[in-house]
């Protein structure tokens, strides 16, 4: 979490596409799922613009977003 004070200045996806690199490259993971409350557009927003997928599944009133590292791995490669 980012403190209000300091939201909207990068710091939040800075952190989220490090965490996603370092499990990508230090892990055999096939992929990462994320929950929010459904209030949260920003967090919606965030999650999609990083490659995260709303497949429709909810757990407890939250939405979980998948990303599987093989679809984003396919879609960056230069390969």
């Amino acid at each position: 979490m980012i403190d209000v004070k300091h939201q909207r200045k990068g710091y939040g996806r800075q952190a989220m596409q490090l965490i996603i690199d370092k499990i990508m490259t230090e892990t055999d993971a096939e992929g990462l799922i994320i929950c929010y409350v459904p209030e949260n557009t920003s967090a919606a927003k965030l999650y999609a613009s990083l490659g995260f997928v709303n497949e429709g599944i909810t757990y407890e009133d939250e939405i979980l977003v998948v990303m599987r590292f093989h679809d984003k791995i396919g879609a960056s490669s230069n390969l």
